[in-house]
């Protein structure tokens, strides 16, 4: 594997996107993953790999349950969403308090969590959305599975820097996994 200085997760409920970018922004590492076979691809990377993971880290005890300020959706919210949001970006979920059964790609997001932190990679969590709409300059987006969302996120990477080979297969998956590891690239460099 090329060295990849920031990777880009993707998770689903068994399956993993996964982009990885070298110093140079090109994509050097771009596969789909069965989340038992992460810990391999953790032990492919070099220890100052960033990883960015599409998923939530962990479900905590509700902080915001008496903040009437909040929507009724976004009490039982971790802080981290309950701050993203206050900034202009609401996920569309949240992730379910502990003792509340998370669904399936949360469950593996929380494996996935888990296996980069007994890596020791520095991992931070990202909404792919989000960062989308931070770099598109009118902050206006179409759904990322439509013909037109697909161009335009390809777009926002190209103009984040990104360079890959024509052949690339741009899934909305594999769009959400660049724009993570575009994140990852840009914590890592401060």
């Amino acid at each position: 594997m090329e060295q990849v200085a920031a990777l880009g997760i993707d998770v689903g409920a068994t399956l993993l996107y996964l982009v990885g970018l070298d110093s140079a922004n090109r994509v050097a590492l771009s596969r789909v993953e069965a989340p038992s076979s992460f810990s391999r691809v953790l032990g492919e990377l070099q220890s100052g790999t960033w990883v960015a993971i599409d998923a939530p880290d962990e479900q905590q005890n509700p902080r915001h349950l008496s903040d009437e300020t909040l929507a009724p959706k976004f009490r039982p919210a971790r802080c981290a969403e309950v701050a993203l949001g206050r900034r202009g970006h609401w996920v569309p979920w949240v992730t379910p308090v502990l003792g509340i059964e998370a669904p399936g790609w949360m469950l593996t997001g929380f494996r996935i969590w888990q296996m980069a932190r007994v890596s020791g990679m520095r991992a931070i969590e990202v909404y792919p959305h989000a960062a989308f709409r931070v770099l598109s300059p009118s902050n206006a987006l179409a759904k990322k599975q439509s013909p037109e969302g697909v161009r335009q996120r390809i777009e926002l990477l190209k103009a984040a820097g990104l360079q890959w080979q024509a052949a690339m297969k741009w899934t909305h998956d594999f769009l959400d996994a660049a724009v993570a590891a575009v994140v990852a690239r840009d914590a890592r460099s401060g």
